[in-house]
């Protein structure tokens, strides 16, 4: 019995998982594979210096690293179905604000496939108080500064 592939592919359901280039985590592949990457982490609402400081860095750790406003892409067009597909979302959370919190609370409810909550980490620079980051973890989210 031959053993089983192990090659990571794309979890694109609407796609050909060998040729998709369109969802989020594939963007940058040439055939819809990769396994030099540990995994696929979105970044969200960053401004481009900590963004391309925090890039640098989970790159270097082997990560595939998605920013979606980089590519043009507005925050609120990020569907469901691209959430889905990545292994880790990091948001930043510094600039607090209604529709920051709305955006950050809609990304903690999406569930994958599965039914378990995508693994978002709050982010900041600064530090909001006990009770704010008693919030972003009753959204099943975790929350760090920096």
């Amino acid at each position: 019995m031959d053993p089983a592939d192990t090659t990571r592919t794309c979890a694109c359901s609407t796609r050909p998982a060998n040729n998709c280039t369109q969802c989020l985590p594939c963007k940058g592949r040439a055939d819809g594979r990769d396994s030099s990457f540990s995994g696929v982490i979105l970044l969200l609402n960053f401004d481009p210096f900590c963004q391309e400081a925090l890039e640098l860095t989970l790159r270097a750790c082997r990560y595939k690293v998605v920013v979606p406003e980089a590519e043009g892409i507005p925050l609120d067009d990020v569907t469901d179905d691209e959430l889905q597909q990545v292994d880790f979302v990091v948001f930043n959370l510094t600039h607090r604000s209604d529709e920051t919190w709305r955006r950050f609370r809609r990304i903690c409810s999406v569930r994958r496939m599965d039914g378990m909550p995508l693994l978002v980490q709050g982010w900041s620079r600064k530090y909001h108080g006990p009770q704010f980051h008693h919030d972003v973890e009753m959204l099943g989210a975790r929350m760090d500064y920096a």
